[in-house]
């Protein structure tokens, strides 16, 4: 059902020419499902803060529970007008933006991952919203390729690719060599992530070869399920700094089966923390050129060998740390991701011709 929102006339279209010129900083508005702490929520809270641009989030869930009345928020909200640019953010705001946008209004979608849609009505009507944007960004070449085969037949408009960010004044946290081996995970017990093969991996271990720290959502829960683990593992639940909780590693394992571009790699190769990780989506392109060990998705006794290989080549480890240090400043770093949105966003707004 198509909500309005295509009725712009020449002189509203004037108008907003008129509304940009006066303002000499354009003016950004994102539209998100709500402000959770999931990677693509703590990316745009960092772009608004840090961009030389004026920012507006627009939470599609602070109004309403019901779907119908946050769609037609968003169209109230979209009709004023007093914008210059809107930045989607995830597939349920990308489809209510195509819905409500008035046409002419400039759009991007920045896409955070890998098209999960299912069954034909509800991966139709993505492609449909989409192929409205001016621009799609994405945060991986991994996002953008699986996007592109996803739209087909339709095409996918002007593509960019723009790295996940990270600060990187963050603390080093190199392994104790004085301390027993000790192996982190950072993430949610979803099935996306792997945590169940983790813990399987673990059960590879006996009591006091290694030491384990896991933090995340549901992880205390999903270690009191698996008692047969003889390695003690230090299980807390979410935490609003992670790595602070965590302190130093001998290695960090990502174990999903499936995953876009994750932040928590980038945080890692930041930290000074080796990176064991599946090769799944935009974890290849991370772990890549000797930044981590990469294994398969969905196999317990890689992850075990891999562990052992951290521990005991400990210097190749430390080759890992410093290829990984040096490509996050060169592609991951807060200033250069910032100057690549703002560049992006000022040509979408000049393109289309506000």
């Amino acid at each position: 059902m198509q909500l309005g929102g295509s009725e712009v006339t020449a002189a509203t279209r004037q108008h907003r020419r008129k509304s940009a010129t006066a303002r000499t900083t354009p003016t950004v508005l994102h539209v998100i499902n709500s402000a959770g702490v999931g990677g693509a929520e703590r990316q745009l809270s960092e772009i608004v803060t840090r961009s030389s641009l004026n920012h507006e989030i627009y939470l599609l869930t602070a109004e309403s529970d019901n779907r119908i009345r946050q769609v037609l928020g968003l169209r109230q909200r979209l009709r004023r007008g007093d914008f210059d640019l809107v930045v989607s953010w995830l597939d349920r705001s990308q489809i209510a933006v195509s819905m409500t946008a008035p046409f002419g209004t400039p759009l991007i979608a920045a896409v955070a991952g890998l098209p999960r849609r299912q069954g034909p009505r509800s991966r139709w009507q993505l492609r449909a919203a989409i192929s409205r944007y001016d621009m799609t960004i994405f945060n991986s070449q991994a996002s953008l390729n699986a996007m592109q085969e996803f739209m087909r037949p339709l095409k996918t408009p002007r593509v960019e690719i723009v790295h996940n960010a990270v600060p990187m004044d963050a603390p080093r946290m190199p392994a104790d060599p004085q301390s027993p081996p000790r192996i982190g995970y950072i993430g949610r017990t979803s099935p996306d992530k792997g945590f169940d093969i983790l813990l399987e991996a673990l059960s590879r271990f006996r009591h006091g070869e290694i030491e384990v720290t896991a933090i995340g959502r549901g992880v205390p829960e999903a270690v009191a399920a698996y008692p047969q683990l003889e390695v003690e593992i230090e299980a807390i639940g979410h935490s609003a700094q992670p790595w602070a909780t965590m302190g130093s590693l001998s290695a960090l394992v990502v174990p999903s089966r499936t995953e876009g571009s994750p932040n928590v790699v980038i945080e890692a190769f930041a930290a000074g923390a080796p990176v064991i990780a599946t090769q799944v989506g935009g974890t290849v392109e991370l772990i890549g050129a000797g930044r981590g060990i990469g294994i398969p998705p969905e196999d317990p006794d890689a992850i075990a060998t891999a562990i052992r290989q951290v521990i005991r080549e400990r210097d190749r480890a430390e080759e890992h740390v410093v290829a990984a240090r040096h490509y996050v400043e060169k592609e991951h770093a807060w200033p250069v991701v910032i100057e690549r949105w703002d560049n992006l966003c000022r040509s979408t707004i000049e393109s289309s011709g506000q």
